[in-house]
């Protein structure tokens, strides 16, 4: 038994070193990329910007890992682990750098509905293990609405950090500025638009321009809504096949739980 449990720390130890080389050098590219655009005339000065945030904050997602089992002696499963890091590359290195929020206009819907939902089960799993020993009937009803309200308590954290950005480094990802050619400006916040007065007044006393950046942000949280209800629907259907008791293996799993 003690001869299993050291092998199965080891397994998680590794996986957990080639998770963090693999994306760390991946957002280190990154990085680099954006701080030689930063120099390049004709490159977003704010999109560099925004690259360099996002690459730093996406490397905190592998050392959460070994940090959740010395602090909180929480072990998650290979498969979540590169979900939330897919995610991370999902944003940055596809969606900044590749510039897949500015090819598809879906991208950023996609993500907030991947994210809402995601975050959701994520956090219905923690509760599932958390009350693994509960006999209470109302648990799988809890469990639920817990991962329903971290989801959307999540969205409106990350909704701060995207407003915080735009005031602080100048970047555009509330979409203050709009994304139009007459008056798109590089994407920079701190900077004024471009095109003549008559023209951007023209397209702000329209509902299209004096709604734009209140529709980006309401449609990432209508998209995390509906990522929570395809949660929901998903977390029903596991309960109805008695599937509860495996889903928790996923958050804090042993070596006796893969055996099972």
């Amino acid at each position: 038994m003690q001869d299993s449990a050291s092998k199965f720390k080891s397994k998680n130890q590794k996986e957990n070193i080639y998770i963090f080389l693999i994306s760390t050098l991946i957002y280190i590219g990154c990085f680099i990329f954006a701080i030689v655009q930063l120099f390049n005339p004709n490159y977003s000065v704010s999109l560099a910007r925004l690259i360099i945030l996002q690459s730093i904050g996406c490397t905190m997602i592998p050392l959460a890992f070994p940090l959740l089992e010395k602090v909180f002696n929480v072990t998650l499963h290979l498969s979540i682990k590169l979900f939330l890091v897919l995610f991370g590359l999902l944003n940055c290195l596809f969606g900044e750098v590749m510039e897949f929020y500015y090819v598809f206009h879906w991208w950023d819907d996609f993500l907030h509905f991947l994210s809402g939902g995601g975050v959701a089960m994520l956090a219905f799993l923690f509760m599932l293990n958390y009350t693994k020993k509960s006999m209470s009937s109302n648990r799988f009803l809890m469990c639920v609405v817990v991962g329903i309200m971290f989801s959307f308590s999540l969205a409106v954290l990350w909704e701060i950090y995207e407003f915080s950005a735009d005031c602080l480094f100048g970047t555009n990802m509330q979409k203050s500025i709009p994304e139009l050619d007459y008056l798109f400006n590089g994407g920079n916040s701190s900077a004024p638009l471009l095109g003549s007065d008559e023209a951007i007044a023209n397209f702000f006393r329209k509902p299209d321009g004096y709604r734009y950046a209140l529709m980006d942000t309401m449609g990432d949280f209508v998209c995390c809504f509906i990522g929570n209800v395809v949660y929901v629907i998903v977390t029903i259907i596991c309960n109805k096949c008695n599937a509860l008791g495996k889903m928790s293996y996923y958050i804090n799993y042993t070596p006796d739980d893969i055996e099972e």
